[in-house]
């Protein structure tokens, strides 16, 4: 949160980890060997693992908590984690999960079938971040401590949900002791069983977070790991550029290319660059304002020079058919690429009574600060519509008042145009329609605000056909993607193949497209 912008594959095989054969946990890391972490926005703006939903702060709560299953991208499959294994019925609708023994949250409690189906209802009640993959739960069974039967009310792949990038996470609902446990979270507290937790937290600060290691971390600890985990808040690329020179950090998340190409030949540095399944979502007010008649909204999305963004980038980012990335089932090449088309986009304005020789259009847009990709696109689009009689205000806001602003109960006071990067709430198309188009009142992503009731049945339907029937599933993906091209409600403008730069001396860093931005900081280790 998302979005501005492995830990091992989690004790899965005998190679990686050591505790997972043998039973021993090698000791936590000595000294304090500190892994620092630049990050453009608040780090924690939820502790609430429940409801966290934003890409720093998944770095974070991946190191404090675990979640059933794991997805390895790299081979396509469904790991384990604090699930060793697990079943479904033929039908889909009974699944079943065998828990690892032994494991305990970092206050000493069990991490058992109780504390799972406890963790895992208490999200779905809430029913915030993206505590809608559990909505379909209709009960929960624990006929032994380390046996978890979960009953849906259709299809539903829950081994792939139970390894989502937020949400997912097993914490321990007593933590509290009986005081209400979204408070005692938001004092910045956790009750996860990763191979963290909370040393020490500044809202507000730069050095707003600091994690250390927990000795007794089920997963072990087989090499010279980081004793600690350090958050920055560095809204601009240049200081963080700087500090990482300096060695005051050894990660930055996200450099611009002209940056990022200033440490591409010193060997004391990498730069990291690798696919992702994230990109920068275009939302269109569709329910109020101007841009509620379709017509602007196509104007719009025709007059963006998507070929100057995409070289300004350097590299950076590519264009894509559709709002799903390439390599998620529901991906389509035969939706129609946006391409710039200056004489329509005219026209279509002309249409609407707005273009040229006519009545000016203006028009606000949000862009959260430090987002230098996202600002980019703004000066890009706001110089291509002024030659069309449009006049884009760009805003730009700390995420935190952006949203505030998208959520705002006053109509009125809403933008009309976002910028928002999303990525897969798990390992499936679904996460784009369910959360950026479908139906939500409150709006909860659905930064257009847009409502389309035949649209929203078939949304509701996917997930379901992903299990049963996936050529009818693609079917309805392409007929989806195509709904939203035509009314345009809002666009992806490009898929991230973001910059990385780090400290040479850091080893074991990997990527994960399942879980954009992520660092696994129990794969590191400092290069001796």
């Amino acid at each position: 949160m998302r979005r501005i912008p492995s830990l091992l594959p989690l004790a899965a095989a005998c190679a990686v980890t050591l505790s997972a054969c043998t039973g021993t946990k090698p000791p936590a890391p000595q000294g304090d060997r500190v892994f620092t972490l630049g990050s453009p926005t608040q780090v924690m703006a939820d502790w609430d693992p429940a409801s966290q939903y934003t890409n720093p702060g998944n770095s974070a709560m991946r190191a404090m908590y675990d979640t059933l299953t794991f997805y390895d991208a790299a081979s396509g499959k469904v790991k384990p984690s604090l699930a060793t294994g697990w079943k479904s019925s033929r039908d889909g609708k009974v699944w079943t999960f065998t828990l690892r023994a032994g494991v305990r949250f970092h206050n000493g409690n069990p991490v058992d079938a109780t504390a799972v189906k406890n963790a895992i209802l208490r999200t779905k009640k809430l029913g915030q971040g993206a505590g809608y993959m559990f909505q379909r739960i209709t009960s929960v069974d624990t006929p032994a401590a380390n046996t978890v039967v979960f009953h849906v009310s259709r299809p539903t792949p829950l081994d792939m949900i139970m390894s989502a990038a937020y949400s997912a996470w097993i914490y321990d609902t007593s933590a509290a002791s009986g005081k209400d446990l979204a408070k005692w979270f938001q004092a910045g507290r956790d009750a996860g069983s990763g191979p963290y937790t909370v040393e020490k937290w500044k809202a507000g600060q730069n050095d707003e977070l600091t994690l250390k290691a927990v000795p007794s971390y089920w997963g072990g600890w087989a090499r010279s790991h980081y004793s600690k985990v350090a958050f920055q808040v560095i809204p601009q690329e240049s200081t963080s550029a700087s500090l990482l020179r300096s060695g005051q950090l050894d990660y930055v998340m996200r450099l611009s290319p002209q940056l990022a190409t200033t440490f591409a030949h010193d060997p004391q540095f990498k730069v990291v660059s690798g696919a992702t399944w994230q990109n920068l979502i275009l939302f269109y007010n569709a329910a109020g304002g101007p841009l509620k008649d379709a017509r602007l909204r196509q104007a719009l999305a025709h007059s963006i020079d998507y070929k100057g963004i995409i070289s300004a980038l350097q590299g950076t980012a590519v264009q894509e058919n559709g709002i799903i990335p390439a390599g998620l089932f529901g991906h389509s090449d035969s939706v129609p690429l946006w391409q710039q088309d200056t004489a329509k986009a005219r026209n279509l304005l002309t249409q609407a009574g707005y273009g040229p020789g006519r009545k000016k259009l203006r028009l606000t847009m949000t862009v959260t600060q430090g987002d230098s990709a996202g600002e980019l696109a703004a000066t890009l689009m706001k110089s291509s519509l002024a030659s069309l009689n449009v006049d884009l205000t760009v805003q730009h806001l700390q995420a935190a008042t952006k949203y505030a602003k998208a959520h705002s109960a006053d109509a009125s006071k809403r933008q009309d145009m976002t910028l928002l990067y999303w990525n897969p709430d798990y390992p499936d198309a679904e996460t784009w329609f369910q959360s950026l188009v479908h139906t939500a009142n409150p709006p909860q992503f659905n930064f257009s605000y847009y409502s389309d009731k035949t649209l929203d049945a078939k949304i509701d339907s996917v997930q379901a056909l992903t299990v049963t029937d996936r050529n009818k599933a693609a079917k309805v993906y392409e007929a989806m993607e195509q709904t939203v091209y035509d009314q345009a409600p809002l666009q992806a403008l490009f898929t991230v193949k973001p910059q990385r730069v780090m400290s040479s001396g850091v080893a074991g860093f990997s990527e994960n497209p399942a879980y954009a931005d992520v660092v696994f900081f129990h794969d590191l280790h400092p290069r001796d």
